[in-house]
């Protein structure tokens, strides 16, 4: 890999926030504010990732036997997406979340995935 991102995230910081259009990071904003308002939080998983990076993961996956390390280092389960220069978070449109209520447990709608194709913040998991 030659991605300063991606060599970034291999070195093992997994959360991104370069190259997020900044109508998504607008929109975390917002979202982070209405869920600390309720008196939850939200920790955050993923938001851009690098083409090659995502190339990486989907090579290990693809040769689990020759690169059992890497899977296990990466905590990948048998299928990562295939690597699009078009996918919402590889174009920075996306985040990836888990938000928790008062007494620290995920809600049920544990993973929150916000970015170009949701236009509203407004509610939030009940």
């Amino acid at each position: 890999m030659t991605d300063p991102l991606a060599l970034k995230m291999e070195a093992g910081n997994n959360l991104i926030w370069d190259n997020v259009d900044s109508n998504v990071i607008s929109a975390k904003d917002k979202y982070s504010k209405l869920i600390k308002d309720k008196g939850w939080r939200i920790e955050f998983s993923s938001a851009y990732l690098p083409y090659e990076y995502q190339r990486h993961l989907y090579e290990i996956v693809q040769n689990p036997t020759i690169c059992k390390e890497e899977k296990q280092k990466h905590r990948l389960g048998t299928k990562v997406a295939k690597p699009s220069k078009d996918a919402p978070h590889t174009a920075g449109k996306a985040f990836d979340a888990t938000v928790y209520d008062k007494n620290g447990k995920a809600t049920p709608h544990s993973l929150i995935r916000l970015g170009w194709y949701r236009s509203s913040f407004e509610e939030i998991p009940s």
